[in-house]
């Protein structure tokens, strides 16, 4: 699945700059980890969702950190990393603790 936008007209700081990104979403199923450095190439960032209520995620998301952002190598500032909860979970009203 790949989102893609683009803006021509992006001011920041009283210059105009075009923006361009694409998001792809690998799903992070090791079975497509063929596909991961094409995926990779010419990247500028990474956003890693998981889910903190399956003790999996965790230790899938220092997998997913390893490949896509020290084997890149990416800053920490060009990554984000997103606890999603589904609605209606217990997770909802907890805190997760990092």
């Amino acid at each position: 699945r790949i989102l893609e936008y683009e803006n021509p007209n992006l001011n920041h700081l009283s210059k105009e700059a075009g923006c361009r990104f694409e998001l792809w979403d690998c799903s992070g199923d090791q079975k497509f980890e063929a596909c991961w450095p094409a995926l990779m190439h010419d990247s500028h960032g990474v956003i890693i969702i998981f889910n903190p209520e399956l003790p999996s995620h965790l230790k899938e998301t220092e997998m997913w950190y390893s490949c896509f952002v020290q084997q890149r190598p990416l800053l920490d500032s060009q990554c984000l990393l997103v606890a999603h909860h589904k609605p209606g979970s217990a997770g909802d009203t907890e805190n997760l603790s990092l």
